[in-house]
């Protein structure tokens, strides 16, 4: 049962921010404990003198799981708010605030790159995946490929003019 839970936190944390990254690997250790502590709490609470418990019960293992997989890790998750996020989110959301203060008809990555200077935003691959991630939500368009021979064009996303008419 704990490797089942444990192959769960391990797949969830493929996925995770870099704080739930680390609160997902420790929990497994830490439902062993409370596991611990149920199976003595459920041993105190019995009638009788009978010899503390030498093994932790499946009862008291699944309520730690239940524990930890639905209360304790969600909350862990609220609390890192958007560190809790992969980067690819963080850097979404960060592209979209930046639409809602500058405004922009299109986003070019170069510009974004140069001159905008957005956190964790640095390189063109991480600007591309933001904002692929944002026409996925209907907040860009993707760009037009060239059809033209000679130099490379820009990469340019237009914004969807219903985010600029609900947001002004």
């Amino acid at each position: 049962m704990i490797e089942t839970f444990a192959r769960d936190l391990q797949e969830r944390q493929q996925v995770a921010g870099v704080f739930s990254r680390a609160a997902l690997g420790k929990a497994r250790g830490q439902a062993l404990r409370l596991a611990l502590v149920l199976e003595m709490l459920l041993w105190c609470g019995q009638d009788g003198a009978s010899p503390p418990p030498s093994r932790i019960s499946v009862r008291a293992l699944t309520s730690a799981a239940e524990l930890i997989g639905d209360y304790f890790l969600p909350m862990a998750e609220r609390v890192y708010g958007d560190q809790g996020a992969p980067a690819c989110r963080r850097n979404a959301a960060t592209l979209a605030r930046w639409i809602l203060d500058a405004r922009p008809t299109e986003v070019h990555i170069r510009h974004l790159q140069r001159a905008v200077r957005l956190p964790g935003l640095r390189t063109a691959g991480q600007i591309r995946e933001a904002a692929e991630l944002l026409v996925a939500a209907g907040w860009l368009y993707p760009p037009r490929p060239s059809t033209r021979f000679g130099p490379r064009k820009r990469i340019c996303y237009a914004l969807n003019p219903r985010l600029r008419l609900e947001t002004v």
